[in-house]
């Protein structure tokens, strides 16, 4: 008997819909993986090359209100009790520095940069988190998260004339990053973001290399047009080519007078005060670590110790295209200033959170963890953890920042080698005791981000 059931099938311009549908969510998803940056967690816009002239005024920018902390609480750890636990400091010369705000970065803060401190932050430390003043949100935030480890410094910056960073949450941070001496009390600031993700133990060597900060720059070929035309404006407002991309790693250490310098050179240059320059040239949205970095560069190069990635047209470690525009220099400068130190890949400390798969965040920063702690000591310690990596293989995390890697430079692996022969060095029974909790807990993380425009 023939069969008479109906087959149903959907109509064709149904089918075609619910494709274009798809396409655009996935296109949706995958844009956020690729742009979403920064401790404000902001999908950028293209940034306008466009200048243009403004009138303006001599505004009161305000001056900043700090907590009454004392000394002693600044560089303090907690034991289960309450009581203050001291340790000693690897960095007593140096404040890391948070700006932020309430809201969903705090999500950011704990499940990322708090977290990952926990795992591979060595000693104590002085850390300053920066709050808006006007907010009582911000002020209960405050309240809450100096009660929590790493027990940070609060302090709260006063709100200014909306006009100077354009009602722009993320520009107005940006701002406040020219003015930390109002905020720290250390030659040295090292700037985080929320969702910064320290990925290996910390060593002295790390972050300072003879008492002089260690700064990771990228240079090579811009990774799309976006990064190209930051170089551009920091190019046209030095009247001279950026050197390096700056925030390519994290903490970001600047001496605290070089960024006071930086302020002085702009006023004397533009002819104004400096937050009427930034309410000028952030209309082409300007990011603060190009210009603060082009300068120490320019002016204080002896005072760092600079490692520089070429980011490569291919995985051999060629530069065959330029598309930077003109912001950067060529090739051929960088062949005749850089020395062989400054071209060896130095591991990083923390990178930004790789956003780089929308659909498994979760596992990525499982994975990120684990790299951590199985390289730092894992593989001895609890190796049913590290089945995937081999001990022998190379701790990618170390040599990439979003998309940039280092890793087609086979120089990495004498380096990792040498991060870690000091990281043996230094064991005793904190970092077992560390390295079995991470183990333990890695496997339980839930991370969901949660995507908000900051302001």
């Amino acid at each position: 008997m023939a069969d008479t059931r109906q087959q149903h099938k959907l109509p064709l311009p149904l089918i075609l819909l619910l494709t274009v549908v798809f396409i655009v969510c996935f296109g949706y998803i995958y844009l956020y993986s690729r742009l979403t940056t920064t401790g404000s967690i902001i999908l950028y816009e293209k940034p306008s090359l466009r200048m243009e002239t403004y009138s303006f005024k001599v505004v009161d920018t305000g001056l900043v209100k700090r907590e009454s902390v004392s000394r002693s609480n600044l560089i303090s750890t907690r034991n289960k009790n309450g009581t203050e636990a001291k340790s000693a400091e690897l960095f007593p010369e140096m404040d890391l520095y948070l700006r932020m705000t309430s809201g969903k970065l705090y999500y950011y803060y704990s499940a990322l940069l708090t977290r990952s401190m926990k795992y591979f932050w060595s000693g104590s430390m002085s850390m300053v988190v920066v709050l808006d003043d006007e907010k009582a949100e911000d002020h209960r935030l405050g309240e809450k998260i100096s009660m929590e480890y790493p027990f940070p410094r609060i302090a709260f910056m006063e709100a200014i004339d909306p006009e100077i960073y354009h009602g722009s949450g993320h520009q107005r941070i940006q701002r406040d990053f020219f003015y930390p001496e109002k905020i720290v009390s250390r030659p040295y600031v090292g700037f985080v973001d929320t969702d910064t993700v320290f990925v290996t133990r910390i060593t002295r060597n790390l972050l300072f290399e003879d008492d002089k900060p260690v700064v990771i720059g990228i240079y090579g070929e811009a990774l799309h047009e976006w990064w190209a035309n930051y170089s551009k404006v920091t190019a046209s407002i030095f009247k001279s080519p950026e050197p390096f991309q700056c925030m390519s790693h994290f903490p970001v250490i600047i001496k605290v007078e070089h960024i006071i310098e930086l302020r002085n050179y702009f006023e004397q240059i533009y002819g104004m005060p400096f937050d009427e320059f930034f309410k000028i040239f952030t209309k082409s949205n300007i990011a603060q670590f190009h210009l603060i970095c082009k300068y120490i560069w320019d002016f204080h190069r002896n005072e760092y110790k600079f490692y520089l990635q070429l980011r490569t047209s291919d995985k051999f470690g060629r530069w065959t295209v330029d598309r930077n525009g003109g912001g950067r220099h060529d090739v051929q400068f960088y062949r005749q200033v850089l020395t062989p130190k400054q071209t060896v890949p130095k591991p990083r400390a923390a990178i930004h959170y790789p956003y780089r798969n929308y659909f498994y965040l979760n596992t990525t920063l499982q994975g990120v963890l684990y790299s951590g702690i199985c390289y730092t000591g894992g593989f001895d310690i609890c190796p049913e953890k590290c089945l995937k990596l081999k001990p022998d293989g190379l701790h990618v995390d170390l040599f990439l920042f979003e998309w940039s890697d280092w890793t087609w430079d086979n120089r990495c692996i004498t380096e990792q080698t040498e991060h870690y022969k000091q990281i043996k060095a230094q064991f005793n029974s904190e970092l077992i005791h560390i390295i079995r909790k991470g183990c333990e807990e890695i496997d339980h993380i839930d991370f969901k981000p949660i995507f908000v425009k900051p302001g």
